[in-house]
């Protein structure tokens, strides 16, 4: 009988061990965290840095707010029929205070690349 405060405690630590690290947030440097519970974006976008406590529920989005370069490659016809490459490249980045928009209106940095580039 005295057995069960101590299995009871141990499932107690347990889940506490499993779980704590839900509490707090570290974002990396040079990007911007979002988060949605239950599918609504939260509109306060978490910087860089250590964020405790924050809500367990939640599920994280991370922007690379970064100045990052995508380069593409085309073809285009010239006026004597031939084609010409042409290489195109694009330097952009992301602003970190609009990142939860950004998340709502378009969806990931992936998606903002092929939507919006």
């Amino acid at each position: 009988m005295r057995k069960v405060p101590f299995i009871v405690a141990g499932i107690l630590a347990l889940l506490v061990l499993l779980f704590i690290g839900r509490f707090f947030k570290s974002v990396p440097a040079g990007h911007v965290a979002v988060a949605t519970l239950f599918g609504e974006v939260q509109t306060q976008p978490y910087e860089e840095g250590l964020h405790i406590p924050v809500n367990p529920l939640y599920d994280w989005y991370e922007f690379d707010v970064r100045q990052k370069t995508h380069m593409e490659t085309a073809n285009v016809p010239t006026q004597d029929q031939l084609q010409t490459r042409v290489d195109v490249s694009i330097q952009y980045r992301l602003l970190g205070s609009q990142v939860a928009q950004t998340l709502k209106n378009t969806g990931t940095a992936r998606d903002v690349l092929q939507v919006h580039i």
